[in-house]
């Protein structure tokens, strides 16, 4: 008896869908999916076909159109990552045209100086159907941070505070700010500031910056008399120059003065007004002293000191004889000789002497007589 036999095709369950979920958010979560689609391999085509009846020869006598194919079905793996660039998911063996889902925590993004994050439900790419390997970024909603810029006026006190936003150029925008005067200048805000302004990036204080001006104060020279030989104004930190006539000072009975170049104080930079006085060397004041003889002609003429005794010098002086005296000078003067106080003529004194004389009695042939002597 001829036996037949009888192929049955061999068919293979395979499961579909997304495959297998591996959440790396923190939640330690596994996924399996439960959906299932035709069977096939992961990958390639594998046809699979029953035997048929041979032939006496030994061949298949099965129609080559009772042959099963299994259908090929590509998986991908699917990467998920937040805003810091972190994996937060990763989905294996998900079958070619399912579209993705992330099942993980909300994605985050850490915040940075320039601003805070939140996520806005998209992603990078858009999600689409799977056809390969692909990885998705979260994206964000950036909320800008705010800083804090404090504006100081030049005494150091804050004008105003603001808050603004990151990556913005701040402006002042309060009342004009000012600078006390001091004992060297007055200020005068010159729209400037310390540092210069630039796009927020942190909190910041900025300070007003001023042009000054240099403050002017009343110098005064006096002479040494005490008045007031020039007088002007002079900036502070300027140091005064003189440029007047010679200061002069009044000669006393003693004493004469000679301008000696120096001021009192010592002539400094200008820190206010300020009242300089001349200088002076001293010297006892001169006298003229004459010297007379004994008939009132001038002897000699000098210049003593005040206070000095003066002392002659030179030839004794004489006086002329009368016809009742003969004159001798005895040492002295009249005045008497005394410390200087003023001019002095100083007249020498005599000691004086009879003169003597002889009477001669003479006759006619002219011999003496006789002789009386008076």
């Amino acid at each position: 008896m001829k036996k037949s036999l009888i192929f049955f095709p061999v068919f293979m369950l395979l499961l579909g869908g997304c495959g297998t979920k591996s959440d790396t958010s923190g939640t330690g979560t596994s996924v399996t999916p439960t959906s299932s689609v035709a069977p096939a391999p992961t990958s390639g085509v594998a046809p699979t076909s029953s035997p048929g009846p041979t032939s006496s020869s030994g061949q298949s006598s099965q129609d080559p159109s009772s042959s099963s194919v299994i259908p090929v079905v590509n998986k991908y793996t699917v990467t998920w990552k937040d805003g810091n660039g972190t994996i937060i998911e990763t989905d294996t063996d998900v079958v070619e045209g399912t579209m993705p889902s992330y099942d993980g925590a909300t994605p985050t993004k850490t915040d940075d100086a320039s601003a805070s994050y939140v996520f806005s439900g998209e992603w990078v790419p858009a999600l689409a159907p799977v056809t390969g390997n692909v990885t998705y970024v979260a994206q964000f909603n950036a909320t800008p941070k705010q800083y804090t810029i404090t504006w100081i006026d030049g005494n150091g006190d804050e004008l105003k505070s603001d808050s603004v936003a990151y990556g913005q150029t701040p402006v002042y925008s309060g009342a004009t700010p000012t600078k006390n005067d001091d004992v060297s200048a007055s200020y005068t805000f010159n729209s400037n500031w310390q540092p210069s302004i630039v796009p927020v990036t942190g909190n910041a204080t900025y300070v007003a910056q001023f042009d000054s001006t240099p403050k002017q104060y009343t110098i005064t020279w006096v002479d040494g008399n005490g008045n007031e030989l020039q007088s002007g104004k002079v900036a502070y930190g300027q140091t005064p120059v003189y440029s007047g006539a010679t200061p002069t000072k009044d000669q006393t009975a003693e004493k004469v003065f000679s301008f000696n170049g120096e001021w009192e104080p010592a002539v400094a930079a200008v820190s206010g007004d300020a009242t300089y006085t001349a200088q002076f060397n001293e010297s006892q004041r001169p006298y003229t002293i004459t010297w007379l003889d004994g008939n009132g002609d001038e002897l000699k003429s000098e210049q003593v000191g005040y206070g000095l005794t003066p002392a002659y010098v030179g030839d004794d002086p004489t006086k002329t004889s009368t016809a009742q005296y003969n004159y001798e000078w005895d040492g002295g003067w009249s005045p008497a000789i005394h410390a200087v106080s003023g001019d002095e003529t100083y007249t020498a004194t005599f000691n004086n002497e009879t003169r003597q004389y002889q009477i001669r009695f003479l006759d006619g042939d002219g011999n003496v007589l006789d002789t009386i002597a008076f």
